[in-house]
């Protein structure tokens, strides 16, 4: 068959036909080499065909001639301006040599002259995605709907990338025309779950579950989604059921067993936690992550009954020593760690140093806050009690009464201010803690639990049992409680000391914080802590984050994820700062000034 495609091909050697026939054959043969030479000679004959050129181009890419596939493919796409392939192909090269804006452009190319090949935008735009460039992975989705408004995938995809970053209007839009395509879809239900509980519209996600269950009820991540959605609403009962559900339908579903067992500890549930955890190890095929999580929740747990008193006795008498000892009797060479956070902490450290990065601290206040005024201000703010001055006075008024016995609706509310208010001055009376690993975690436990001892929301000082995420940012993986010990350790003796003092360093402890999530609840809480511990430390006025700001919070820790930079962090601080300077003349200005 070679022999009688050569024979043709010589025997008319402008016939294009021909060339490409022998070309095919050698492919299917595998006779690359062979190959090679019958694209030149054909080149050489029919150097304006726009087929030769693309089957040129094409088997360059093949054996990664990426530079000659270019000039081949280009050369087609020039021969022929209304075929989509060779932008195709040269999309495929741009993408082989990581070009991705590249990519893009090309594939944009082809699909506005060939709307059927919308599904490669899609493609394209996962690989944008995937690697951070959110606009350009937005534009290709936009391009694949435009193209083909009736492809669900397309309109699916770009839905997902709306929603997971906060935009979601728009997100439930591109959605809803999905639904309007494929209204039995569960998938699309799912989404419109997944978009509506991370924007906090916990009744509607509930509605969109319900909807996808009704389609596919026999769905254990469904029951599970539904279940941890109840629980945000406060129905425990129901929560319980639909993760039982779960767990029954699929045995071996962890990440459902996993909720439960976080149930039953929000509940204090503790014996009924560690039985199903138990219950995890002997299932047959469980897979070995959920082994590993159900072993070491059991030994958290163990260490929660070892430490609990221990931590209650240190914030009693305001004295972590005790603590940092218990801690010392574990190596730090035992403690696994999360790598992946460690290397980005050490790389952000790195980058907080430089006379750019100082003049940045010029945009903070300076001096420490003197007399009582400051810590129920502080407290007032972490707790969310306002953003007014005349909510602060309403907090003052609430701790005069208590301080007279006169009120006694608001008991809890008190006693988290009161704690708040304690753990400030503590924050400026003690020593700072030894350069040991043991004595930095410690310390670190202690402030978790001075600001949260004996609050029903969390276990005080206490590392997260059972794997968790922010229901505001799923998509963020944080550290494996198993290695949570071991990160703060390396975190707090190693990338911390390296970064700058004063802002960037609270920045970097406040992100690591809240990226990590070592707890199970308070993060966010100790986060705004600890950034006062540094600021005060290198001599600047602690700062407050109005609920406004905080609603810019999540943007400034995705960018830094984006970025590897603090910097949208530490601006952020730089304008809570100033709005603390304008909060505390008018505190101090009010004709009732606070004591």
């Amino acid at each position: 068959t070679i022999a009688q495609a050569a024979a043709a091909a010589r025997a008319a050697p402008t016939n294009a036909g021909a060339w490409l026939t022998l070309i095919s054959v050698l492919q299917q043969a595998q006779r690359h080499d062979d190959e090679s030479q019958a694209l030149a000679d054909a080149a050489r004959y029919l150097p304006d065909h726009p087929q030769i050129m693309l089957a040129t181009g094409i088997s360059a890419f093949r054996r990664r001639k990426l530079d000659v596939a270019h000039q081949a493919l280009t050369r087609a796409s020039q021969l022929d301006p209304n075929a989509s392939t060779p932008w195709i192909a040269l999309a495929r090269v741009a993408e082989m040599k990581g070009d991705l804006a590249l990519t893009l452009k090309h594939t944009l190319h082809a699909v506005r002259l060939d709307a059927g090949q919308a599904p490669l935008l899609v493609d394209v735009g996962r690989g944008l995605q995937s690697v951070g460039r959110l606009d350009e992975a937005e534009q290709a989705y936009r391009g694949a709907t435009v193209a083909q408004p009736q492809a669900v995938e397309a309109w699916r995809a770009l839905a997902a990338l709306l929603g997971e970053h906060g935009k979601t209007p728009a997100a439930m839009d591109a959605l809803g025309k999905a639904l309007a395509l494929a209204p039995k879809y569960p998938d699309l239900h799912a989404l419109a779950g997944d978009i509506l509980r991370v924007a906090n519209h916990l009744e509607d996600a509930a509605r969109a579950y319900a909807n996808a269950l009704q389609l596919y009820p026999k769905s254990a991540d469904l029951l599970n989604k539904l279940g941890c959605v109840q629980k945000q609403l406060g129905d425990e009962a129901s929560a319980e059921q639909l993760l039982r559900q779960a767990v029954a339908l699929d045995p071996r579903f962890h990440v459902a067993r996993e909720n439960l067992v976080t149930l039953h500890i929000e509940r204090h549930q503790l014996t009924e936690a560690r039985a199903l955890l138990r219950e995890s190890l002997a299932v047959p095929g469980l897979a070995d992550e959920a082994k590993r999580n159900a072993t070491t929740a059991l030994a958290i747990f163990d260490e929660h009954d070892r430490l609990a008193p221990i931590i209650a006795q240190a914030v009693e008498r305001g004295a972590d020593a005790a603590l940092a000892d218990a801690l010392s009797a574990t190596s730090d060479a035992t403690l696994p760690l999360d790598d992946a956070k460690l290397a980005a902490f050490r790389d952000l450290a790195q980058k907080t140093g430089g006379p750019v990065r100082t003049s940045e601290n010029e945009r903070f206040a300076r001096g420490l806050p003197t007399g009582s005024l400051w810590p129920i201000v502080e407290a007032h703010f972490a707790l969310h009690r306002g953003d007014d001055v005349e909510s602060v006075f309403a907090t003052q008024k609430l701790l005069n009464a208590a301080a007279a016995k006169s009120e006694a609706d608001h008991a809890t509310d008190i006693r988290k201010l009161q704690r708040y208010m304690r753990a400030i001055e503590l924050r400026r009376t003690m020593s700072p803690p030894a350069r040991t690993p043991a004595a930095r975690e410690a310390r670190l436990r202690f402030w978790h639990a001075a600001i949260g001892l004996d609050d029903d929301d969390f276990l005080a000082g206490q590392v997260k049992p059972t794997p968790n995420f922010v229901s505001t940012n799923p998509h963020v993986a944080r550290t494996p409680p198993n290695a949570v010990a071991g990160t703060w350790r390396r975190l707090l003796t190693e990338h911390h000391d390296r970064a700058q003092p004063g802002p960037w360093r609270a920045a970097l402890l406040y992100f690591a914080i809240v990226d990590m999530h070592g707890f199970r609840d308070g993060n966010g809480r100790l986060a705004r802590f600890m950034m006062n511990v540094e600021l005060e430390a290198a001599g600047y006025h602690p700062i407050v984050h109005t609920d406004r700001l905080i609603k810019s919070m999540a943007a400034a820790l995705s960018a830094i994820r984006h970025m590897d930079d603090l910097e949208p962090l530490v601006d952020l601080f730089a304008r809570a700062s100033d709005d603390t300077v304008v909060l505390m003349t008018a505190i101090q200005a009010h004709d009732k000034p606070l004591h």
